[in-house]
Order: structure tokens, then C-alpha cells, then sequence
């Protein structure tokens, strides 16, 4: 077991202060959106967050999906203050303000780039049937300003973390950032991974060029099954493939060393999590590639929101594989998946990304 210390964790995302409401279908199809997506704000969205202030209670929550990520991990982590640091850029206000106290009191060390320009960005969370769908519009204001120079002024935050995870929303932003933080990762003399979270089936539509530079370098994927579909499509595999099929092409695709091995975990709503892993890493036919893990379903009346679920569970499966000094053996995987699902579990009890207040128990 792997003794954590501060910076043990490094994310790079987009940070976005979350407006959260549960609303109606019939408010969603004025916005033309769907239940369950995530989206960039177009001008037909420009008011959208002052129309449901003005309709529904909202909650102001710290957010923005590799943040969440983030945060999650310190509540796994939580005997090590600040073992996960946090890169985005926020703008100077008191939105900003908000987050950074936020992240503060979660434990979580932040290094934003603060823009004078722009404001905070935000994240409409529309919240609908009970929890069980939610629909993000994300307006990433400041969050679009980050720098790859930011980086490189903190450098040494990078040299002491031993994960870098950053998610496919960062794709719109800075993915020189990205190419840096991976190539860092690969020529380190020390082991290290690169974690990376396909985040949103748009990416894929209208970002495949930056998405395809980074894929070579990602050490361990995750996603959703229909965001697995969706790079499918992107890579023209057959439509008949099985999502266990998909999982396998994705983990053994080119990688920028080819002696380094890939692990790629696939969400599925309330169905078992998959996990597959590059062919390399079951060279022993007794080792299973295929991972199928159930999740443990909660009854309907104690899910309050589904937002942030899929980021609870990186954040639990990361905060799990740095406690196992970042083996990628199949029992190390096991017990990843186990914290992950348990983060999401409670997460999806929580309004919002909220961080539980017990703490968490291994």
C-alpha cells in the first residue's frame, strides 16, 4: 500500500460553479435539451441560468467535472490533507472566490489562473425525473483562458504528483496542456499514469483531432457506454460490436510506448461497470481481460441527484489505484472499481457533487 503524501494527485480541468434545479420536461424542450447531455452554451442558452433562478429553487455548488473528480478523491484520501491539487482558470470574482473557499474546505489544493477579463464560468444543471436524469450547459467563461504557461510557472506540482488525470472538457480549452502533462507522464523515470476521462459524446463529434493526439498517452480511460458508442463511431468500428467488444479494441489501440500497459473502465448506468485491459497485462490466460463488476442499486427514494456520478467514480477508482502504489494488476482493479462505486453510490445521495459529510471509511 502506497503511503500518500501531498500532490500525490494532479488534475487539470475546467473549474465551473454548478447552478443546480430539478425541473420539468417541458422546461427542458424550451431550451431544446435533452434529459441526460452535456453541452457547450450557445447564444439560444445565453439566459438560461436567470430563467431558472427566476422558475426553480437553485444550489451553488464548487464544480466542473475534473474538480469533482478531485474533490471525491480527497474524501477517499482524507488522511492526507491536500494529496490531490487541482489547475484551472477562474476569473476575478467573487464566483471564483466561492470556489476556492470551497476546495479549501474539501482539502483540496488549488493553483487557479485567475483572469481579469472574464467571469467564473458556470454549469446549468437541469435535474430531472427524480434524479435519475440531468442535463449540464456549460458557459466555461474564464475556464476557456487557461494557459499552457500556467502550467509550466507550477511545474513542480507536476513533478510531485504521480496521477495526472484530466477529462475530454479540456479538449475545448488547452490540449498543448494535456500533451505536456502526458508526455511528462511517459518520460518519467518514475512510475507514473495518465488518466483521462472521455467525458461527453460532443467531444468525439467536434474535437477528434485533439482527442486522438492524447489518446496514445492515456494509461487508464473512462467513460460511459454511450460515450464508448461514440468513439466507436469515431473510429468506424462496426455498429453490431458489443460494448465488451468495444472496451477491448479502445484498451489495445496504439500507445505512444508500447511497453506500457491500458486499462479502460466503461460506466453503464445501473448495470456492472467493465473494465478491460490491454493485452499486454494478460499475457497469463489464467487473468481474465474482461472485468464485469455489478454495482450495488439504490432504491428510487433515496437518489436525490444524479449529477456528478460519473465523476464520484473516477474520483474513488483514482483515489484507490494511488493507495495501491498505481498497480494495474487485476486484484489492485477490483478494489478501484469497489471505492468507485461506493463514491457514486453516495454522490447520487447528495444534492449536487457534494461531498458526504461523515468521511470516508476504507
Amino acid at each position: 500500500m502506497s503511503l500518500i503524501k501531498p500532490g500525490t494527485i494532479f488534475g487539470l480541468g475546467n473549474p465551473l460553479l454548478d447552478i443546480t434545479a430539478s425541473v420539468d420536461a417541458e422546461f427542458l424542450a424550451k431550451f431544446d435539451l435533452k434529459a441526460n447531455d452535456a453541452i457547450l452554451s450557445t447564444e439560444k442558452h445565453e439566459k438560461l441560468g436567470d430563467v431558472m433562478r427566476q422558475n426553480y429553487p437553485v444550489k451553488y455548488t464548487a464544480g466542473g467535472s475534473c474538480q469533482n473528480t478531485m474533490r471525491v478523491a480527497q474524501w477517499v484520501l482524507n488522511s492526507t490533507p491536500k494529496a490531490c491539487v487541482f489547475m484551472g482558470c477562474v476569473g476575478d470574482d467573487f464566483y471564483g472566490e466561492c470556489m476556492s473557499k470551497k476546495a479549501a474546505e474539501d482539502n483540496v489544493q488549488t493553483l487557479y489562473r485567475v483572469d481579469e477579463k472574464l467571469p467564473t464560468g458556470h454549469c446549468c444543471v437541469l435535474v430531472t425525473d427524480n434524479g435519475k436524469n440531468r442535463s449540464l450547459v456549460a458557459n466555461l467563461a474564464a475556464a476557456n483562458a487557461f494557459q499552457k504557461d500556467h502550467l509550466l510557472e507550477n511545474w513542480t506540482a507536476v513533478e510531485s504528483a504521480r496521477l495526472i488525470y484530466t477529462t475530454g472538457f479540456h479538449l475545448t480549452v488547452c490540449p498543448p496542456a494535456m500533451i505536456e502533462l502526458a508526455e511528462h507522464v511517459h518520460a518519467s523515470e518514475e512510475p507514473k499514469l495518465f488518466a483521462f476521462n472521455l467525458s461527453a459524446p460532443f467531444l468525439m463529434q467536434f474535437f477528434s483531432t485533439p482527442l486522438e493526439q492524447v489518446m496514445p498517452y492515456v494509461d487508464v480511460l473512462f467513460c460511459n457506454d454511450t460515450e464508448a458508442r461514440e468513439y466507436a463511431k469515431l473510429q468506424k468500428w462496426p455498429e453490431t460490436e458489443t460494448i465488451e467488444k468495444i472496451a477491448s479494441r479502445i484498451a489495445n489501440l496504439p500507445r505512444r510506448t508500447p511497453t506500457r500497459s491500458r486499462v479502460v473502465v466503461i460506466t453503464q448506468d445501473c448495470e456492472p461497470v467493465l473494465l478491460s485491459r490491454s493485452a499486454n497485462l494478460t499475457a497469463n490466460q489464467n487473468e481474465q481481460d474482461l472485468l464485469r463488476t455489478p454495482i450495488h442499486k439504490l432504491p428510487a427514494e433515496s437518489i436525490v441527484d444524479t449529477n456528478g456520478a460519473g465523476d464520484a467514480f473516477a474520483g474513488g477508482f483514482v483515489a484507490q489505484l494511488a493507495r495501491n502504489d498505481l498497480s494495474l494488476e487485476l486484484d489492485s482493479l477490483k478494489r478501484c472499481v469497489a471505492v468507485g462505486n461506493i463514491c457514486a453510490g453516495e454522490i447520487i445521495q447528495q444534492d449536487g457533487c457534494s461531498i458526504p459529510a461523515k468521511p470516508f471509511k476504507h
